[in-house]
């Protein structure tokens, strides 16, 4: 099936949360409490690579996913922790301990409107790690008992298929 097809199987016009109401996002919780959230970057990636080249990897597998599962996609944030690639124009990056703050407060926020199953997708390889699994270690153990969070990182998934091949 087409993901067009996919998108109008599922009655609403998307999959990413920002498309929609919050009319379509309330129905969506009372058949479903899965959120996919995808972080990147804006950095370097050679004197051909885009600088989004990590966010777009992230948004399209959490679209892609979305797709295939109808559920949903949380709005993506395009910046991570890239302080390593400060001496590139157009890098953008974000402190740890900010990483940490926004990526709680959108968990935050997310988690009080239903969402129970909330799933990362990280596109930025090991920089963003330690501020995600921080903050989604810390709100699940003293603030959110009952959601369950994961992080997903594509690189350290593909490397251990890559190995099986």
């Amino acid at each position: 099936m087409s993901a067009r097809k996919r998108v109008a199987a599922s009655r609403r016009p998307s999959v990413w949360i920002q498309d929609l109401t919050w009319e379509d996002v309330a129905d969506y919780l009372t058949e479903n409490d899965i959120v996919l959230f995808p972080i990147g970057a804006t950095e370097q990636h050679g004197p051909a690579g885009p600088l989004g080249v990590d966010s777009f990897v992230a948004n399209y597998l959490a679209e892609d996913v979305a797709l295939r599962t109808n559920t949903l996609c949380a709005p993506p944030l395009w910046y991570g922790d890239s302080t390593h690639h400060m001496a590139f124009p157009g890098t953008i990056t974000l402190r740890t301990e900010t990483e940490v703050a926004v990526c709680s407060d959108i968990y935050r926020s997310l988690a009080r409107h239903g969402f129970r199953k909330i799933i990362t997708i990280n596109g930025n390889k090991s920089a963003n790690l330690p501020g995600l699994l921080a903050a989604t270690k810390t709100l699940h153990e003293f603030e959110l008992p009952d959601v369950f969070f994961a992080v997903i990182d594509p690189m350290k998934i593909g490397r251990g298929i890559a190995t099986k091949i």
